[in-house]
């Protein structure tokens, strides 16, 4: 899933295709994510503008960033408009997709799991401000 406030390209692109892929941004990649989040007219390759190469993805006809340690291919199932309960305008969208095929970089797999410490995850809090996940820990669920 993933959401595009106000309608972009990329939400255009998969309504036209029926495909997409989410490229997991490791903190390497954050200054060239934020570069390709730019707002230009269509014809921009915004894979030149963020300085990033792209490559086909495996399962899906569509590309994705070169050097993401993890890419997730989808499916379109299917886009959602908000319309808020008060009224007021909302150009927010929720593409939901079917994963089609995962694909994970060797060097952040350890014994067999992901290692998200070695991926760095970047993820968007709000307004201007972004994090880096550097430390995990597990926490068993209660139960029988």
């Amino acid at each position: 899933m993933l959401s595009s406030t106000p309608r972009k390209d990329s939400l255009s692109n998969i309504e036209n295709t029926g495909v997409f892929a989410i490229n997991i941004v490791g903190a390497e990649l954050a200054e060239a994510m934020t570069l390709s989040s730019a707002a230009v007219p269509g014809e921009v390759d915004e894979f030149a503008l963020a300085g990033l190469t792209a490559r086909p993805c495996r399962s899906i006809d569509a590309p994705c960033v070169a050097r993401s340690a993890v890419v997730i291919e989808c499916i379109l199932n299917q886009v959602i408009s908000l319309e808020p309960k008060s009224g007021l305008p909302c150009d927010t969208h929720i593409v939901f997709g079917e994963v089609t095929g995962i694909e994970i970089a060797d060097h952040v797999i350890r014994d067999g799991r992901v290692r998200t410490d070695l991926i760095r995850p970047v993820s968007r809090l709000g307004y201007l401000n972004y994090a880096v996940t550097e430390k995990t820990f597990e926490m068993p669920r209660p139960g029988p």
